[in-house]
Order: C-alpha cells, then sequence, then structure tokens
C-alpha cells in the first residue's frame, strides 16, 4: 500500500513537471531571466536630476588617433563593415548596417558615429564633474562595443542629446538594444539617471526577451 501511494505521488509530481515545462514563458519571466544583470545595473545607478549648466561640445575631445594614422572614427567604420577590403584605414566594397533604423550603406561617409549616452547626456549625468582626460576618454571609447555604433545620419540627429524617456529609434526592434546598451555604457561610466530615464528604461527592460549587447566592465 505504501509503495502504492509512493508510485502515485512520484507519476503526479513528474506530470506536473511535464506541465510546467511545456508551458510557453510569459515575457516578464523571459525578460527577467535574460536581462538581469541589465537590471541590476540599472538599479545599482544613482538616480537624480540631471546638472546641463556649462556644457559645449568643445567640453569633449574630437576623435583620438589610434595608431597607423586611423582615428577613432576609422576603428568603428572598419569593425561594423560587413565584407569588402580593407587598405591602412579605408574600407571599400562593404556594407553598413545601422540597427536604429534599419538603414543600410555602401558609401561609410554617409554614416555618423553616435555615442550610445550622447556627450551632453553624459555630462548632466557626471561628466561635468570629471577631469578633461576622462571625459576624452569617454568621448573615444573603444573599451565597450555599444558606446560607440556606426548608425544612420538622421537617426543620430534625431536622437540628438535626447535619452530613451524623450527618444526612442525609429524601428521598434531597436528598442530593447538601444536601452540595454544606454543602462551599460552609465554603468561603465558610473553615470546617474533622472527619474523619467529610470521609468523609462525599467519600462522596456521588462519587455525585452534576452540580453543583446555584452556586459561591460568599468572604465578606468
Amino acid at each position: 500500500m505504501r509503495d502504492t501511494t509512493l508510485t502515485r505521488l512520484i507519476a503526479s509530481l513528474a506530470a506536473a513537471l511535464v506541465v510546467a515545462l511545456a508551458a510557453p514563458a510569459t515575457a516578464s519571466t523571459a525578460a527577467v531571466s535574460g536581462v538581469a544583470p541589465i537590471t541590476s545595473m540599472l538599479n545599482s545607478l544613482n538616480v537624480k536630476p540631471e546638472r546641463n549648466a556649462g556644457y559645449s561640445r568643445g567640453s569633449f575631445d574630437d576623435w583620438h588617433s589610434q595608431g597607423n594614422g586611423c582615428d577613432t572614427r576609422d576603428v568603428i567604420i572598419i569593425s561594423e563593415a560587413r565584407g569588402g577590403s580593407r587598405r591602412g584605414c579605408d574600407v571599400t566594397g562593404a556594407t553598413w548596417w545601422s540597427y536604429l533604423d534599419g538603414v543600410g550603406t555602401r558609401n561609410a561617409s554617409t554614416f555618423d558615429i553616435d555615442h550610445t549616452v550622447a556627450l551632453g547626456e553624459a555630462w548632466g549625468s557626471g561628466a561635468n564633474a570629471w577631469t578633461r582626460v576622462r571625459r576624452d576618454a569617454y568621448a573615444n571609447d573603444l573599451g565597450y562595443r555599444d558606446s560607440l555604433i556606426a548608425v544612420s545620419a538622421s537617426s543620430n540627429r534625431s536622437k540628438g542629446e535626447r535619452d530613451p524617456a524623450e527618444w526612442m529609434p525609429p524601428r521598434a526592434a531597436a528598442g530593447c538594444r538601444l536601452v540595454q546598451a544606454w543602462v551599460a555604457v552609465k554603468w561603465r561610466w558610473r553615470l546617474s539617471i533622472d527619474s523619467r530615464e529610470e521609468a523609462a528604461l525599467a519600462r522596456t527592460l521588462a519587455s525585452c526577451p534576452r540580453l543583446l549587447v555584452p556586459l561591460p566592465s568599468r572604465a578606468r
């Protein structure tokens, strides 16, 4: 009798496990497991109002030389080229794709290099207190893949200095990558977020089924 009861209990538990495994994950469940590291980074950021006074583009350097005659822009263009061939700092016969709006090009000169977290946004989120050397390192950050991205000029200029509470990509599928990269860059550089920005980031992250960006290390 005792063996029969145990057998039935085991069978019942096995059946329940099969049902649980077969059930499709909800978007929220997938998001919790897939983007948990980015969510944890978001939750660790300081939340406070931006301080934008005193910002000018000249507060940060332009592209730095990266050796062999190439500057930061050249490095990004080379790294994001699809196909083609390279000669020095030039790539020919390649294509580039702007994830923000889905625009492609065979002419890299038509693309901008976008700071995922724009320089003005960085300034108001803590860079105003940095040394000039650190601001220039931020503007030329090649240590994290999603700090600097080649995108169409139109999407870069539409985004401008705005954060995800104020602007989201015209290509809906790009939203998850943008907010994940945004949080990663802010965490990497210990930048703050404001309350509206925090709400927008959390809202979008909750709808993201998987991690789309590499996890960052802290900038030195």
